[in-house]
């Protein structure tokens, strides 16, 4: 029984060896426009390089319809009728959204609110094409069109390079709220640019700036903005809608009605040939320093070294005048002290004063306070 049952496994085994696996396969046929089994597509033909190869799979770049293989426009590979293909569907860059190759990349920018009867210039666009293109420019109407190539007026048409930057210029109809439309063409290709002057006449006034809020340090000033016309007589708001005002209110800053005052002297210098210099600053109520100027120009102090300042300070509180009735003789004399003290390198605190005091027979003089540092 055992010999029995080995002998029909091994002629089994022998039959498969022989006969193949009984297992139904999948076929079929690529090229016959049906799409079958494992194919990725059936474009009809055994050809390579037309989106489906000769084994029925897609190629690079395709994308493959019913039968119909085409370039896969926007993957940034060139196939099938593609003349370009930049990776985008965008137009006006060169490439457009089907992988044509443009003549122009840019596009025109509209102008609108433009001054009646004025010259206006285009934005620049650049030329996509090889060298000896002809460019024409026409209008509805006349109005003195010319193309411009790299800045330069060449007329109503011109002869340009690849990658030349043309632009369009043109005079702005003298109507108010009309618009005007250009075009740039290059052979077949057209490019459209229109200009709309502004609406009835009216534009924005403004008025002159105020006085800056601020007495020392910053602050705003404010002008009064209005809508106006032709004759700049002021009009409702509502006829300059659609047209941004100018500002009404601005930074300023003014330092006319600030305080100034010195800091403390500074060390004394090296001593030099028997003198020696210091210096202050002009300090402003704000802390930030100013011209010297500002608190008298005493900024720089001078003197002979070793001279002990603080001996020279004092008070003149009397002195008679020369010259009876005549205080000034006394200011003489207070002067003569300031003038000494700064000539030994000290300084006055500039509040040396002479008033008459007392009855008018005594001619008193007092009050010249003298300070040096």
């Amino acid at each position: 029984m055992v010999v029995r049952l080995l002998t029909v496994a091994l002629g089994a085994a022998l039959c498969l060896m022989a006969c193949g696996d009984s297992t139904p396969q999948e076929t079929f046929i690529c090229g016959n426009m049906n799409l079958e089994g494992q194919e990725a597509c059936d474009d009809g033909n055994l050809e390579n390089g037309d989106g489906c190869s000769d084994s029925c799979t897609l190629e690079p770049g395709y994308i493959c319809q019913q039968g119909v293989c085409k370039g896969r426009c926007g993957d940034g590979i060139i196939a099938g009728a593609e003349s370009c293909d930049d990776g985008n569907i965008n137009s006006l860059d060169g490439c457009s959204d089907r992988c044509e190759l443009e003549p122009l990349i840019g596009r025109f920018t509209p102008a609108r609110e433009v001054t009646p009867g004025t010259v206006v210039t285009s934005s620049a666009v650049t030329l996509n094409t090889p060298e000896g293109t002809l460019l024409r420019a026409s209008t509805v109407g006349l109005y003195d069109e010319t193309i411009l190539v790299n800045g330069e007026e060449v007329g109503s048409s011109g002869i340009a390079t690849q990658g030349d930057r043309l632009a369009l210029r043109m005079t702005a109809p003298k109507e108010y709220f009309t618009t005007i439309k250009t075009t740039l063409r290059v052979g077949e290709y057209s490019l459209e640019w229109a200009i709309t002057t502004r609406d009835t006449g009216y534009l924005w006034q403004a008025g002159e700036w105020q006085a800056c809020d601020a007495k020392c340090g910053q602050g705003f000033q404010i002008r009064s903005v209005f809508c106006a016309d032709e004759m700049e007589r002021k009009v409702e708001d509502t006829r300059c809608d659609g047209m941004t005002p100018p500002g009404r209110t601005q930074a300023c800053e003014s330092f006319e009605g600030c305080t100034y005052s010195y800091s403390r002297w500074g060390e004394w210098s090296t001593c030099t040939d028997g003198r020696r210099s210091r210096s202050r600053n002009c300090i402003r109520e704000d802390n930030q320093s100013a011209e010297c100027a500002r608190c008298g120009g005493r900024c720089q102090g001078e003197g002979p070294c070793g001279v002990d300042c603080a001996r020279l300070s004092g008070n003149v509180v009397y002195c008679a005048p020369s010259v009876p009735g005549d205080p000034m003789a006394c200011a003489e004399s207070v002067t003569t002290i300031i003038d000494r003290c700064l000539a030994m390198g000290c300084s006055s605190d500039d509040r040396a004063e002479c008033t008459i005091g007392g009855s008018p027979s005594s001619n008193q003089c007092y009050g010249a306070s003298i300070t040096c540092e």
